[in-house]
């Protein structure tokens, strides 16, 4: 994604207006250093469960 349309579009993505397409949301998660699944967690607990297994999994504590 270019720095050009980035902004636009993830405020897309935050109001809901358009979905990231499979690839674009790995490329996030990527960056984020966040796992794939995190972005499809509907609720918080499992969200934050998700984020702690992946850090625990890859030996790092936060």
């Amino acid at each position: 994604m270019d720095e050009f349309s980035a902004s636009p579009r993830m405020n897309h993505y935050e109001r809901e207006r358009h979905s990231p397409d499979f690839i674009t949301v790995k490329q996030l998660a990527k960056n984020l250093d966040v796992p794939t699944a995190y972005f499809y967690a509907e609720e918080d607990w499992l969200a934050e469960s998700i984020i702690s297994l992946f850090h625990k999994n890859r030996g790092v504590s936060k």
